[in-house]
């Protein structure tokens, strides 16, 4: 192999439009672990840290999405929800 020549690896990484307006939020919790979440981004939020298995987000995204929904008395069973939300 040429030692002149460089390898250069190049990932895109494709969202859904809800997604992409919601990406810096996304990253911002990754590096500060504080996020805004509110009844417009909490959609994009959730199903980008489903895609990227990034757990305690999801499960606040999860917490605030029942919570707008269901009150105090949800009837529907988180990991449904996340499924309903982020498949849709």
């Amino acid at each position: 192999m040429d030692s002149s020549v460089e390898s250069e690896s190049e990932i895109v990484l494709e969202e859904t439009p809800s997604c992409q307006s919601v990406f810096d939020k996304f990253l911002r919790y990754l590096y500060t672990a504080e996020v805004t979440i509110t009844t417009s981004t909490a959609v994009g939020i959730l199903c980008l840290a489903d895609k990227y298995n990034v757990t305690s987000l999801k499960e606040l995204c999860t917490k605030y999405v029942m919570a707008c929904t269901y009150g105090n008395n949800p009837s529907v069973h988180r990991a449904q929800l996340t499924l309903t939300v982020c498949n849709s």
